[in-house]
């Protein structure tokens, strides 16, 4: 009878990639900087991979046609940079000047309301709302003004670092996992492919389907903003799809400075309620259309698991962790559930599939 049990050999693999996943883990916790241009190069390494291969079955190099994506890449942005930039860069200077300026506008009128409501209803004399906005932007100005130079380093790091280790990932990432691959054990070698090329399927789709999502919904803002002639329409577009990218949290911080604009400026008060409605739209056409096509169907997890992920992403990389926290979430699923079948005698990927 065949001995089914685990070699010296296969614990010794087995040590070792776990000990090398570990520290990577480890690096990559205590250098966030380093971190995030690595998550930030994997996302997009993630998005030209199959434009890389598209181009390299037309009889190129992978080195030649990454040198050609690049260059390709690197012309089309700053073309599109100078072609959106008068119209935008003016949109955003006059955005950046007016915005304090609505923001003190909105306090005082909430301090007028909130002083209307302490004398008609005694006991919300304790609520103190416009003093909590009051302190959070200040400590916000300041934050920005300590941490700025900070910030602008960071954005140069990642800026040069970003590029480059996208190129190493894609000109050099098929050797990276047959390397990978040869220290794997050949009882798990199976498994081990199946369960990465579903971690990385299931990545790619996510972060292309969240991409897409963010671009649908700005252009749906963008439209209905500039149909009702509201001001800065380009720059609350481009808010709302970045800021959709972020889960749950993200249409709320979206919608926050277009409200805020046109409840405050005067002249742009009549338009507040077709604002709002214009951002309501773009989130029910999101959640009832978009979302459950593009992205739903490529996350099979609880709503509160989902939560919990983002709220430890964003303790732990800001922005960014928020941004890959279901991803790795749904990475580590693939796995977990592996591990379990495997143990439970059900090795198979797709039998529990």
């Amino acid at each position: 009878m065949k001995n089914s049990g685990i070699s010296k050999s296969d614990v010794f693999k087995i040590l070792f990639i776990l000990a090398m996943t570990v520290l990577t883990f480890v690096l990559l916790a205590q250098t966030p900087s380093l971190g995030t241009a690595v998550l930030l190069s994997i996302v997009f390494s993630i998005l030209l991979t199959p434009v890389v291969s598209a181009v390299e079955r037309k009889g190129y190099s992978r080195s030649s046609a990454l040198t050609v994506i690049y260059i390709l890449l690197v012309s089309g942005l700053g073309m599109g940079a100078y072609l959106g930039s008068v119209s935008l860069i003016s949109q955003w200077d006059e955005f950046s000047v007016s915005a304090p300026q609505y923001f003190d506008s909105t306090l005082k009128r909430l301090e007028t309301y909130e002083q209307g409501w302490k004398d008609q209803y005694p006991f919300l004399k304790s609520v103190q709302i416009a003093d909590s906005l009051k302190v959070f932007k200040d400590k916000t100005t300041g934050w920005f003004l300590s941490h700025g130079a900070g910030m602008l380093g960071n954005i140069l790091t990642l800026l040069f670092l970003v590029p480059i280790i996208s190129f190493v990932l894609l000109k050099d990432g098929r050797r990276f996992r047959k390397r990978f691959y040869e220290l794997v054990p050949n009882r798990f070698f199976e498994t081990t492919f199946m369960v990465s090329h579903q971690i990385t399927a299931s990545l790619s789709d996510y972060i292309r389907a969240k991409l897409v999502e963010a671009l649908l919904v700005g252009i749906i803002t963008a439209v209905g903003l500039g149909i009702i002639d509201a001001p800065y329409a380009l720059v609350l577009a481009g808010i709302a799809g970045v800021t959709n990218i972020v889960p749950y949290v993200g249409p709320l911080f979206g919608a926050i400075p277009g409200i805020l604009i046109v409840a405050a400026a005067p002249e742009y008060q009549h338009l507040l309620w077709p604002v709002v409605a214009i951002y309501l739209i773009a989130n029910v056409v999101d959640t009832v259309l978009i979302f459950p096509l593009l992205v739903a169907k490529l996350v099979n997890l609880h709503p509160l698991l989902l939560i919990g992920v983002v709220m430890i992403g964003q303790e732990y990389y800001g922005l960014i962790g928020m941004l890959i926290s279901i991803p790795i979430a749904t990475a580590l699923k693939v796995i977990v559930s592996e591990i379990y079948y495997f143990v439970y005698g059900q090795s198979s990927f797709t039998a529990h599939e």
